[in-house]
């Protein structure tokens, strides 16, 4: 299970290398400003970060729903398990890991149009990060005890620093002082932040709220 986490930390972390440049890099104070009850519904805070996440990484342990218009029999949700891949008929097995909604919902839909029926429409959502659901998921991946998603409390703040410690904290090899918090607006523009949590648990420094879809990188030293 955790080699899965283990590749998608890396692709985070390649992909964040070659997309940092274009991506806007904010204070962990402005990402707190804008996440703040004043200034979440501001047309300034959904323009600098939006207020939903980006079309997320379908990942182990969330909910999916699939849904066919033209054929409500084919409707369906499941909770993806540990190797990313669902049983879904008629067209067997699927792998969906790390794909996006809307990636998932071309495969189906391609699918479906060749085996079953000429023309489908289909769409894929993520209904929760766990059965039960909650507030929703961030993903807190690189150098943690267990990196992977990470259920949010309903109607609950919740931080940087909580969501790590959820994730089994730091390992001995983690840096603390360069954590990255990633956050896409609506538009799929990637903002980040980077939050310095060995000077936040020393007292000084500011912790950051999370929101669902986020990715928290801890990288190494």
């Amino acid at each position: 299970m955790r080699w899965i986490f283990t590749l998608a930390a890396v692709w985070l972390l390649l992909a964040g290398c070659q997309s940092n440049q274009s991506a806007q890099v904010l204070s962990p104070e402005k990402v707190a400003a804008a996440t703040s009850e004043a200034a979440y519904n501001t047309a300034d805070a959904n323009a600098t970060l939006g207020t939903s996440a980006t079309p997320r990484g379908i990942v182990p342990g969330i909910t999916i729903s699939i849904t066919v218009q033209e054929d409500r029999t084919l409707n369906r949700a499941y909770v993806v398990p540990a190797n990313g891949t669902i049983d879904y008929p008629p067209l067997g097995r699927i792998a969906l890991e790390n794909l996006t909604t809307d990636e998932a919902a071309q495969k189906i839909r391609e699918g479906l149009e060749k085996h079953y029926s000429r023309k489908v429409t289909v769409a894929v959502a993520i209904e929760s990060a766990l059965p039960g659901g909650g507030g929703g998921v961030v993903y807190v991946m690189g150098n943690v005890s267990r990196p992977g998603p990470v259920v949010l409390p309903r109607g609950e703040r919740y931080t940087v620093i909580q969501a790590i410690g959820a994730a089994g904290a730091f390992t001995a090899s983690a840096n603390g002082g360069k954590v990255q918090l990633v956050r896409y607006d609506t538009m799929g523009k990637k903002h980040v932040a980077y939050v310095n949590v060995d000077q936040i648990t020393r007292g000084a420094g500011l912790d950051v709220e999370v929101r669902d879809g986020d990715w928290i990188f801890v990288p190494g030293k």
